[in-house]
């Protein structure tokens, strides 16, 4: 026997399930099964190049043949616009297209149109102009009065504060008045005290809270009379928004 090692892949015998027999293998050399795969790819280049030139060819009839029908529809449309041709009546209106008068009795029709157009863009341009100068005031205003709220809700928290103060002073010299050997013209005169204090600081949280609120109404008109300006120039749905968070009247009871 003979021993010989091949790389997996060059054995192309069968295998069986215990022993491979090898009586019928024959043992060629590599050089020789190169030289045919050459010889095969050469062959199978050869055939591919002769396909793409029938290919080729076929392609060139069938666009010769597309073409001929092109061609031929062509002229059946050519022959049918001809025959349109001579039996269409000649109308005036025909006759001043031809001669060039409706040509002349459009461009005039244009230019009063382009004419009128400008003027109702700059009708628009100016009135929206308008309309953003208008909304910049609004706009300005309700900046003014939210700043004047924070000027005066900073100003209730100082006085708020300030009261505070107050009390703790107040509460102070009433435990002192109160103390042992305190006389009873001290606690009358501390007592009086208290409630013109007390009275003070009544009489201005309601100021504040007035003014408050008449700020508030005033940004309110402030801002429908924005949604007024800005329904003019795009729909607002700022009414329906508030309606919507209102609630459904008929639910309420």
């Amino acid at each position: 026997g003979v021993l010989v090692r091949l790389k997996q892949g060059q054995d192309e015998v069968k295998p069986e399930a215990v022993v491979t027999d090898y009586g019928g293998a024959a043992l060629l050399p590599a050089d020789l099964v190169r030289q045919k795969n050459a010889e095969i790819l050469a062959a199978g280049g050869e055939k591919v190049k002769i396909l793409n030139k029938i290919k080729n060819f076929r392609k060139s009839i069938n666009y010769l043949q597309w073409e001929k029908n092109h061609l031929q529809v062509r002229v059946r449309d050519l022959e049918e616009y001809f025959t349109d041709l001579q039996l269409l009546r000649v109308t005036k209106d025909l006759q001043a297209v031809l001669k060039g008068d409706a040509a002349e009795t459009d461009k005039k029709v244009v230019e009063r149109y382009e004419a009128k157009t400008r003027l109702l863009t700059a009708a628009h341009a100016d009135r929206a102009r308008k309309l953003q100068a208008a909304n910049a005031r609004a706009l300005g205003q309700v900046r003014e009065r939210e700043a004047e709220n924070e000027r005066l809700r900073a100003q209730y928290d100082e006085l708020e504060r300030s009261v505070a103060v107050r009390r703790s002073i107040h509460r102070t010299r009433a435990d002192g008045a109160t103390a042992p050997g305190a006389t009873g013209g001290t606690a009358a005169a501390a007592q009086a005290q208290a409630a013109a204090a007390r009275m003070k600081r009544i009489t201005l949280r309601r100021r504040l809270i007035d003014l408050a609120r008449a700020q508030t109404e005033e940004i309110e008109a402030l801002r429908l009379e924005l949604d007024r300006l800005r329904q003019r120039t795009f729909p607002s749905f700022a009414h329906a928004a508030r309606t919507r968070l209102a609630g459904n009247p008929d639910e309420e009871y």
